[in-house]
């Protein structure tokens, strides 16, 4: 088999197409590539800008790699330019601001997606990428769009479904419709008191369409992975005020969350709060030592 690796950063979940498009699979166990092999003459992966593992590397045999690379200086201005509606004129503000307020900010696609629609609808970027993304949230779900004046209630179900996908399974990327079915019914009073009444299916419907979600069969990943970092990060903002530090010790440590930490760290980056974090984890390092020295006594 012959295989095309292509490197997105927006796609992390492996996907292939046989060569007759009739299967498309969602490939999240080594196995389904021996499927590959035995049963597709030309096989394509898309993958993360990661490398892949070496189980998936030496399964796939001879393969043609390309790398899509980021948007450089002829490119991409016109990206951006494609993507303002209200402020095309203000594009030279928003590339100046771009490179002084956001410099380490990946240039890709969906990235400078969200840089422009938020530019588009305020005039002017953060200078955080946790700003960006969360005032990007607010403009995804601004009056206009849900016909309410306070939409608070919409992150607060998307921050319930990463906590209870993407956190609690240690770095789990995407969850089922029929998980967020199940969780969003858990949360069915709260949503009432924030004015969202609608039935769980038509509430994922409608994050799918706000493009949120990208659905595909039963599964449901993010538009993009740092997105849902990000809301991994803000929910355990909340919990952190709330004095609620479980789920902050479970990540600590976990590599696999460590973007998701690294918001985190964003958020809770008055010397007040870094304080009172150190004491949260301190005291875990000091239980987790007084269990393994009680275990190793007995």
């Amino acid at each position: 088999m012959r295989a095309l690796s292509l490197s997105s950063a927006e796609t992390v979940p492996l996907w292939w197409m046989s060569s007759n498009r009739r299967i498309l699979r969602w490939a999240s166990d080594p196995r389904w590539f021996a499927n590959i092999r035995m049963n597709s003459p030309t096989g394509v992966l898309i993958t993360s800008r990661s490398p892949l593992p070496p189980t998936v590397e030496s399964s796939l045999g001879s393969k043609v790699c390309y790398r899509l690379l980021d948007l450089d200086e002829g490119t991409l201005s016109p990206f951006l330019a494609s993507h303002l509606k209200k402020r095309a004129a203000d594009l030279n503000t928003l590339t100046a601001e771009l490179n002084e307020f956001l410099p380490h900010l990946p240039r890709i696609p969906l990235m400078l997606k969200l840089v422009a629609t938020v530019f588009d609808e305020n005039g002017t970027i953060p200078r955080q990428r946790v700003a960006l993304f969360a005032e990007y949230t607010r403009v995804l779900f601004r009056p206009s769009v849900t016909n309410l004046n306070d939409a608070s209630g919409f992150p607060y179900a998307l921050r319930h479904l990463t906590r209870h996908t993407f956190l609690a399974s240690g770095g789990d990327r995407g969850l089922t419709v029929s998980q967020g079915v199940m969780l969003l019914r858990t949360i069915k009073d709260v949503l009432g008191d924030f004015r969202i009444n609608t039935l769980p299916v038509d509430l994922i419907g409608f994050f799918v369409h706000a493009g949120i979600y990208r659905r595909t069969g039963d599964n449901l990943r993010f538009f993009h992975d740092s997105f849902e970092s990000y809301l991994g990060a803000n929910g355990l903002e909340a919990e952190f005020r709330e004095q609620k530090f479980d789920m902050i010790r479970q990540c600590a440590g976990n590599l696999r969350l460590i973007e998701m930490w690294d918001f985190l760290l964003e958020l809770l980056s008055s010397d007040p709060d870094k304080h009172r974090l150190e004491e949260v984890l301190a005291n875990m390092e000091s239980l987790t030592g007084r269990a393994t020295g009680n275990a190793a006594s007995d």
